[in-house]
C-alpha cells in the first residue's frame, strides 16, 4: 500500500486544526503543498501538538497510529443502502410466515468481505464503488429452519446494481459460476418489485 493511503484522516485533522488556529489562509497554503509534503507536515504538527500537551510520541508512532485509525475506519465503514435496507422476501418459500429466500443489501465493508469469503469471489473489492454510490451489492440468501426456529442465511448468489441507472449488471454464483433457474426466478421477482432492469 502506498504510504499516503493510510493518512487521509491525519491530513483532514491537520487541515481542521490549521483552520481553527491559523485561519483559512493557512489551509490554502497547506493545500498547495505536494501530498507527501502535506502528510509529513501533518505528522510533525500532530507530534508537536501531542508533545506540547505532555504526550511523548515520536513521529513514527504518530504515523503508525494514524494508519491504524484509518484502517479501522475502513473496516467499520458503512454506507446508506440504495433500496432502503429491508431484505426482500421471495414468495417462493416460507417457514412460519417468514420467507426462506431473501435478497439482502450489503452496506458495509465487513458484509462484503463475509460475502466474498462465503462465495469465493472478490466482491470485497467493490467497497469503494459502494461508498461512492456507483454500485450496490446484494446477496441472495436461503434460510432454513432449525431447532431454535430460524438459522442464518446461506449465500447463494451475489448481485451488482448500478444505482443511477437501476440496472442489474452482474449476477454471480459461488466462485463466479452462473446461478440456477430457482435463483434467477428470485432475482427477477426482486428486480420487478424494486423497478430494476437488466443490462
Amino acid at each position: 500500500m502506498p504510504e499516503w493511503q493510510g493518512h487521509f484522516g491525519l491530513v483532514a485533522d491537520t487541515l481542521v486544526a490549521a483552520q481553527n488556529h491559523r485561519g483559512a489562509g493557512q489551509v490554502e497554503r497547506l493545500l498547495r503543498l505536494p501530498l507527501e509534503t502535506l502528510i509529513r507536515h501533518g505528522i510533525r504538527y500532530i507530534t508537536l501538538l501531542l508533545q506540547a500537551n505532555g504526550h511523548l510520541l515520536t513521529e513514527d508512532q504518530v504515523r503508525k497510529a494514524a494508519e491504524k485509525a484509518e484502517l479501522k475506519k475502513l473496516v467499520e465503514a458503512r454506507w446508506a443502502p440504495v433500496l432502503g435496507g429491508e431484505p426482500f422476501g421471495s414468495k417462493l418459500g416460507k417457514i412460519r410466515a417468514r420467507a426462506t429466500w431473501r435478497v439482502e443489501e450489503l452496506s458495509s465493508l465487513d458484509a462484503l468481505r463475509a460475502e466474498g469469503e462465503a462465495m469465493g469471489h472478490c466482491v470485497a473489492r467493490y467497497a469503494h464503488r459502494c461508498r461512492s454510490g456507483s454500485s450496490a451489492i446484494f446477496s441472495v440468501r436461503h434460510y432454513r429452519a432449525d431447532d431454535d426456529g430460524y438459522a442464518d442465511g446461506v449465500s447463494c448468489a451475489t448481485v451488482e446494481v448500478q444505482p443511477r441507472s437501476r440496472r442489474v449488471v452482474q449476477i454471480r454464483g459461488a466462485r463466479n459460476r452462473p446461478v440456477n433457474n430457482t435463483i434467477m426466478t428470485i432475482i427477477y421477482e426482486w428486480a420487478a418489485a424494486n423497478d430494476l432492469v437488466f443490462a
